[in-house]
């Protein structure tokens, strides 16, 4: 089954928020003419129709916008495309208001029953459509769209804060022919050049009800260009020269040349997720808690970021500020659970037994201390943090020999129970991936007793609440060790200083309501 493992979600017992839009772009920008902005991307666009593609594009945070956002905490959703938002106490009722005067790229207005029908045609058409099983119906009810769910499921703000549940007029969008995509963004496509770039013209009928931003109102740019090169050396230098104005996917080569650049500023995205070391607790080593808590207190995350340039952040815990289902309190405990600290994880080891010595190798009856350590030899960052891991776990007698595979073989291997230790990765803005991970219907672990844990987070309708319970599934994850948080990722994206109002939403959305280019 696919997951739209990508953006972000959390229920509320009643929230409700406005933002008047206004008829005219607001803000000091408003004051003069912003010129047109080249984008420059690795990749190419799949489709302009956000129902036929599995992956998302910067382009396609131009041309489409979600029904709600998230608040910048990734606590609540927000208005967007809504102007009002009403949970049900029991999170089984879902209650969006649609105002008037919102209108698609084809002059067409943007009513509750064009939104519905859109929903329903994402449901029957993408690939990602059974991200609203938990819907029993979607309606259309005066200025409203009604969501009726048969059981809590918070985790759906995931998929409605993504742009894949972007709003199509469906009347006049044809799945025979992408050009003929009609979607509701600030932008929308008026060519398309395969293999070169995509030129968008400003939608005049677009208003935002995004209290995140200052303009509400059609964007300042009325038309981008966004280029596709996928060579970081040439997307790097089309920016330098001057040629674009904004570029995505900084490559950690170029990154300290574009930040001592004085024409050139560097913003930041983090990765919903990280990178962590999963540990075979059935193994007859790894299944003594003594050295799994040893491994974990001989990781130095900061030496391993360090030794990456501080291009990745040290993971204190399997949820970040990036995630719904973060909570700060929480963090601050994971911090002091998850600390550095050689000299006991030497004494755990010598409590094990593992006190005789085949050079710097720990020996116990006559057995070393070896352990297979998988890594991804298809992800830089994890292969980069390979060799210093294993040169960590050799400081307290650990002997780790590395496997290189590729990502789904290491997937593969793990849940076959065929390995010892392997590095993987996630990537999803919700705290509900740790049910993908850690539940025993995963296949990867079991643990009844975190398992009830599991399934009570991902339902509990409060945002803040549901915060705190993964805070309690964190702290038996450290209690369990089935797996060891490692880092996770900054994206890098760079931009010349004459493009004002450059701006992420809290799930990594572009926001181009406030962008203006004074070139």
């Amino acid at each position: 089954m696919y997951k739209l493992f990508a953006i972000l979600l959390t229920f509320v017992m009643l929230f409700t928020a406005c933002a008047t839009p206004a008829g005219t772009p607001t803000g000091a920008a408003a004051d003069g003419q912003s010129s047109d902005v080249i984008f420059a991307v690795p990749d190419e666009i799949q489709a302009i129709d956000m129902h036929q593609i599995t992956f998302a594009n910067l382009m396609h945070s131009l041309t489409y916008v979600p029904l709600v956002n998230m608040d910048p905490t990734n606590t609540y959703p927000v208005p967007s495309i809504a102007s009002d938002i009403y949970v049900s106490a029991d999170g089984k009722t879902m209650i969006f208001t649609i105002p008037e005067g919102l209108y698609f790229s084809d002059g067409a207005a943007v009513t509750p029953e064009a939104i519905v029908a859109s929903y329903i045609r994402y449901i029957d058409v993408s690939i990602f459509g059974n991200d609203f099983d938990p819907v029993d119906v979607i309606e259309a009810v005066d200025n409203t769209v009604v969501f009726h769910l048969g059981e809590s499921a918070p985790f759906l703000w995931a998929v409605m804060v993504s742009v894949y549940s972007g709003v199509n007029n469906v009347g006049a969008t044809n799945l025979t022919d992408d050009l003929d995509a009609v979607s509701f963004g600030p932008y929308y496509v008026e060519s398309w050049v395969p293999g070169q770039h995509v030129i968008l013209r400003r939608n005049e009928g677009f208003r935002s009800y995004d209290p995140t931003v200052t303009n509400h109102g059609p964007a300042f740019p009325e038309r981008i260009t966004v280029r596709f090169i996928s060579d970081d050396f040439t997307r790097v230098n089309e920016l330098l020269s001057g040629n674009v104005d904004f570029i995505s996917s900084v490559p950690a080569a170029n990154l300290a040349e574009l930040q001592a650049a004085p024409n050139i500023r560097i913003a930041q995205t983090y990765q919903a997720g990280c990178s962590f070391m999963t540990l075979n607790t059935h193994d007859p080593i790894l299944s003594d808690h003594n050295v799994r808590l040893a491994i974990a207190r001989a990781v130095n995350r900061a030496e391993i970021s360090a030794a990456q340039d501080n291009t990745i952040v040290p993971a204190y815990g399997f949820i970040n500020h990036a995630m719904i289902g973060f909570s700060e309190t929480s963090q601050q405990e994971m911090n002091t659970l998850w600390a550095h600290d050689l000299n006991e994880a030497n004494a755990l080891l010598d409590a094990s037994g593992w006190t005789d010595r085949d050079g710097d190798i720990r020996v116990r009856n006559g057995e070393r201390l070896s352990l297979e350590l998988l890594i991804a030899n298809d992800h830089s960052a994890q292969r980069n943090a390979g060799p210093l891991i294993q040169h960590q776990l050799r400081q307290i007698g650990i002997e780790a020999r590395i496997t290189e595979l590729l990502t789904p073989a290491i997937r593969d291997n793990v849940r076959a129970g065929d390995y010892q230790m392997a590095v993987r990765r996630f990537s999803w803005a919700d705290a509900d991936m740790l049910i993908n991970l850690f539940h025993t219907d995963s296949g990867f672990y079991s643990n009844p007793a975190i398992d009830p844990l599991l399934e009570q987070a991902r339902s509990i309708v409060d945002g803040a609440e549901r915060a705190a319970a993964y805070g309690e599934v964190q702290r038996m994850l450290f209690d369990s060790l089935p797996a060891v948080p490692l880092f996770y990722e900054i994206m890098f994206s760079a931009h010349l200083d004459t493009l004002d109002g450059v701006a992420f939403s809290s799930t990594g959305n572009f926001m181009i309501n406030d962008v203006f280019n004074r070139r």
